[in-house]
C-alpha cells in the first residue's frame, strides 16, 4: 500500500502515519533507496491489535479492593 492507502487503512492522517513509522510502531518498506514508503496489509493489522498489559483491577480479583468498593457505607453510590 501507498502512505495514503495505509493512512486511510488505519483511519489516520498522513503526518501520523510517518509518525507511527519514525517511531516504528509500523513497518514501512521503501521501494528504491530514496522511494515512496510501502506498506504491508499484515504489519498494519499488526498495529491494530490490542497490546497486553497487566489486568484490570476489579473488587473479585483483588481482596482489598473488595473491602473498599462492597461495603454498607457506599452502597449507596451502587445504584449510580
Amino acid at each position: 500500500m501507498t502512505l495514503d492507502e495505509a493512512a486511510a487503512y488505519l483511519r489516520v492522517s498522513e503526518r501520523t502515519m510517518r509518525t507511527l513509522v519514525v517511531r516504528e510502531q509500523v513497518t514501512a518498506y521503501r521501494v528504491s533507496p530514496r522511494g515512496a514508503l510501502r506498506f504491508k496489509a499484515g504489519d498494519l493489522d499488526a498495529c491494530l491489535e490490542p497490546a497486553t498489559g497487566p489486568a484490570p483491577l476489579t473488587a473479585l480479583s483483588d481482596p482489598v479492593l473488595a473491602e473498599l468498593w462492597d461495603n454498607d457505607d457506599d452502597a449507596v453510590y451502587d445504584d449510580i
